[in-house]
C-alpha cells in the first residue's frame, strides 16, 4: 500500500469517528428551535434600551448622590434651614442659598428671618418676595413689611400676624422662583411679591455678571436644578476644572459692577428678559396657588423726578457730522438753563432730541425744563422716556410693570390680586411724578416711601383676609406715618445713620457718580449730614433710648428692636457693655444666624471678653463653618486671649 493510500484510509476513519454536526437533522433542529422561539418581542427591545438608558444611569447617579451626601459633600441650596426654636421645629434662612445664583465670595444672604414648621393658632402669615427693595435697603428694619406688620397687629390685635420678609439683594424672577418653592408648602395664608428692578442685572440678565443671559428658559432651570443635588454640584465643579469664573469680579461691588454690561432700549435681549420674567412670575404665582395662599403682585415704583439716568449711550448709526450737531445743541440748551432760561434750553433740547433720541441724560433736562415752565404732564412724560432710555437698567420700567398687571388679570377671581404701588406713589408726590420724598436714591424707599407701600398692601390685605380674621378687627384707626415710625422706634439717630450710610456706600460710589448733578447732591448730603450730627446732642440720644425702650416693652419679641437698640447704645451713647448686652438676647432669638452671632462676638472682643466672644464665634461657626472671616476673628480672639 502506497503513502497516499495510507492518507486516504486514515482520513476516512477520522471521518467516520466524527459525529454528524451538520446535515438535515441539525438543520431541522436549528429550524424547530426558531419556530419555537420566534422573532424577539419589540416591548423586550424596548425594555430592554429603557433599562440601559433610564435605569441604569439613574441608579448610578442616585448612588452618587447618595454616597456624597454620606461624605458631606456640597451644601444645601434650600431657601430654608432646619432648627429647633424655644424647643420648636423651625425654619431659617440657608445662608447658603445663594451660592445657586452668586460665585461665593459675592453670594447675597438674606437677612436673617424665622418661622415655626407648625403655624401657631390664630395666626396669619405673610410672606414678602423680591430684591433690595422689597428688603427695605439701606435698612430694612424699616422696610414696607415692618410697617405693614405693625398696622396690622394694631388693627386686629387678637391675631398674630407673622410678616416674613424673604427679599434677598441684587435678586430677580429666576432668584425668587426657588425662594417660593420652598416656602410655600405648609404656608398657605398669603404671599406678596414687591419684583421687577434686577431682572436685567441679576442673574441670567441680559446685563448681568453672574450666570449669564440664555434664551432657552430650559437650559435655567437645568442649571438651577443640578445644584440642588450634590451630584450637579459636584459635575459644575468638573466641568469649571475647579476655577472660578473668570468674569465675574471676586468683591461684592454695588451697583457699579454692572456698568461695563449696558443695555440699550431697543437691545433684542430685553426681550428675553421680559419672556422670562413674565414665565417665572406666572410660575412664581401657580406654585403659592397650588398650596392655597394668596397672592399679591404690586407694580414697582422708581425715582423719576430726583435721578438722572446713569448711564446715556447715543444711537448706533449716528455720524460724526450729527454727533457734533448734536453736542452743539446740547450744550447751548444746558447753558441756557444754568441761566434760568428754561424755553430757549428746551428749544435746544429738542432740536437736539430731533438728531439723537436715544440720549437718556437729553430727555431728563427736557424734563426738568417742561417742569419749569408748568407743563407737569409732558415733563413726567419725560422723565420717565430717560429712565426708559437708561442703558444702565436698575430701575423696573413700563414693560415690567405691564407684565405684572397682565399676569395679575390672569389670576383674578383665582386667589392673585393686584396693588399699583406705581400710582399710590404718584397721589403722594408732586404732579404724580415721585422724586426724594419717596426715594432715597434710584429705587430704594425711604420711612415715608415704605409706609405708602405698606398702606397700600395692608388696604388689599385686608379685603381679603379670613372672615373669622375679619370679625376681630379692632374699632381703630390706621396707624399713621408717625405712629408706625414710634412703634418702629425710627429715631433721630436711625435718620443719621442711614444719610451716612447712603452718603458713603451709595452716592459717592459708581454709578451713581455718572449721575448729572450728584455732586451737587453729595454737598446736600454732607451738609445735611452735618446737621444731623450736631442735633445728637445729650438729650436727643435719651429721648431716642426712650423711644427704643417703649418700643421694646411694647413688642420684646422683635430682634430688630434690640438689633438696633444695640446699634444706638455701643455707637450713639457708648455704652458697649449694655449694648452687647443686646446683641447677646438677638442671638438667643436668632440661632441659625451667624451675622447676629459675629456682631455680638466683635464687641465682646473689643471689650476683651476673649472667653465669650470665642465661644459666640464658635456658635457661629456651627451655622456658617465656611467662612474665613468668621475663623479670622475667632484666631484674633485666641491670639488677644494668650497675650492677656
Amino acid at each position: 500500500m502506497t503513502a497516499d493510500d495510507n492518507i486516504k484510509t486514515t482520513n476516512s476513519n477520522i471521518q467516520s469517528r466524527q459525529p454528524d454536526c451538520g446535515g438535515e437533522e441539525a438543520d431541522r433542529k436549528v429550524a424547530k428551535r426558531i419556530e419555537t422561539t420566534g422573532p424577539i418581542p419589540r416591548w423586550r427591545l424596548w425594555l430592554f434600551r429603557f433599562i440601559a438608558v433610564v435605569i441604569i444611569p439613574t441608579a448610578v447617579l442616585l448612588g452618587l448622590e447618595l454616597c456624597l451626601r454620606l461624605v458631606g459633600y456640597g451644601y444645601s441650596a434650600s431657601a430654608l434651614r432646619k432648627i429647633t426654636l424655644k424647643g420648636q421645629a423651625s425654619y431659617c434662612n440657608n445662608y447658603q442659598f445663594g451660592w445657586r445664583f452668586w460665585p461665593r465670595p459675592l453670594a447675597r444672604e438674606f437677612e436673617p428671618f424665622m418661622f415655626t414648621e407648625k403655624k401657631p393658632k390664630d395666626t396669619y402669615r405673610i410672606f414678602i418676595l423680591g430684591g433690595s427693595a422689597a428688603l427695605g435697603t439701606p435698612e430694612p428694619a424699616y422696610s414696607f413689611s415692618r410697617s405693614l406688620e405693625v398696622m396690622l397687629k394694631n388693627q386686629y390685635p387678637q391675631v398674630n400676624f407673622e410678616v416674613i420678609n424673604t427679599a434677598i439683594t441684587a435678586s430677580n424672577s429666576h432668584v425668587v422662583l426657588p425662594i417660593a418653592k420652598d416656602c410655600a408648602p405648609g404656608n398657605d395664608d398669603l404671599f406678596v411679591v414687591y419684583l421687577g428692578n434686577n431682572e436685567v442685572i441679576g442673574p441670567y440678565g441680559a446685563g448681568t455678571v453672574f450666570a449669564p443671559l440664555s434664551d432657552d428658559m430650559s437650559f435655567i432651570r437645568l442649571d438651577k436644578a443640578m445644584q440642588t443635588t450634590k451630584a450637579g454640584q459636584l459635575f459644575k465643579r468638573v466641568l469649571k476644572g475647579g476655577k472660578t469664573d473668570s468674569a465675574a469680579p471676586m468683591v461684592w461691588g454695588g451697583t457699579k459692577m454692572f456698568m461695563e454690561n449696558l443695555v440699550r432700549a431697543d437691545d433684542e435681549n430685553l426681550q428675553v428678559v421680559y419672556k422670562h420674567f413674565k414665565r417665572n412670575l406666572e410660575d412664581i404665582t401657580q406654585t403659592i396657588r397650588k398650596e392655597g395662599a394668596d397672592v399679591i403682585l404690586c407694580s414697582v415704583g422708581s425715582n423719576l423726578r430726583d435721578c438722572a439716568p446713569f448711564v446715556s449711550l447715543h444711537r448706533k448709526d449716528m455720524t460724526d457730522d450729527e454727533k457734533g450737531d448734536w453736542a452743539g445743541l446740547y450744550e447751548q440748551g444746558a447753558g441756557y438753563e444754568l441761566l434760568g432760561k428754561h424755553a430757549d434750553a428746551l428749544r435746544c433740547y429738542r432740536a437736539a432730541c430731533e438728531i439723537d433720541s436715544d440720549f437718556a441724560v437729553l430727555h431728563f433736562r427736557m424734563a426738568r425744563a417742561y417742569w419749569q415752565l408748568g407743563d407737569f404732564a409732558k415733563a413726567t412724560e419725560e422723565y420717565v422716556l430717560a429712565r426708559e432710555k437708561d442703558a444702565l437698567r436698575l430701575r423696573a420700567d413700563n414693560r415690567i410693570n405691564r407684565i405684572v398687571h397682565h399676569v395679575a388679570e390672569d389670576g383674578k377671581g383665582k386667589g392673585v390680586y393686584f396693588v399699583d404701588s406705581v400710582s399710590a406713589f404718584g397721589e403722594h408726590s408732586p404732579h404724580n411724578t415721585p422724586g426724594e420724598e419717596l426715594f432715597y436714591e434710584h429705587v430704594h424707599l425711604n420711612f415715608k416711601g415704605n409706609y405708602i407701600l405698606a398702606k397700600t398692601v395692608f388696604d388689599q390685605v385686608e379685603k381679603i383676609l379670613p372672615r373669622q380674621l375679619r370679625s376681630k378687627k379692632a374699632d381703630l384707626p390706621v396707624l399713621s406715618e408717625e405712629e408706625c415710625a414710634e412703634k418702629l422706634a425710627y429715631t433721630q439717630w436711625d435718620k443719621y445713620a442711614i444719610t451716612e450710610k447712603l452718603l458713603n456706600e451709595f452716592i459717592r460710589q459708581a454709578p451713581f457718580t455718572s449721575r448729572l448733578h450728584n455732586e451737587d447732591l453729595v454737598g446736600f448730603m454732607k451738609e445735611q449730614l452735618q446737621s444731623q450730627r450736631i442735633s445728637l446732642d445729650e438729650q436727643t440720644l435719651a429721648m431716642c433710648q426712650k423711644r427704643y425702650i417703649e418700643a421694646i416693652e411694647e413688642n420684646p419679641a422683635d430682634w430688630r428692636l434690640h438689633w438696633k437698640y444695640a446699634r444706638l447704645l455701643i455707637e450713639g451713647l457708648k455704652k458697649p457693655a449694655k449694648g452687647a448686652e443686646q446683641q447677646r438676647i438677638v442671638a438667643e432669638m436668632t440661632p441659625g444666624s451667624h451675622t447676629t452671632h459675629a456682631e455680638y462676638a466683635l464687641t465682646l472682643y473689643k471689650q476683651g471678653d476673649f472667653d465669650e466672644a470665642a465661644q459666640c464665634l464658635r456658635a457661629a461657626l456651627k451655622v456658617n463653618p465656611n467662612s474665613p472671616q468668621l475663623l479670622m476673628l475667632l484666631n484674633k480672639v485666641r491670639e488677644a486671649a494668650k497675650l492677656r
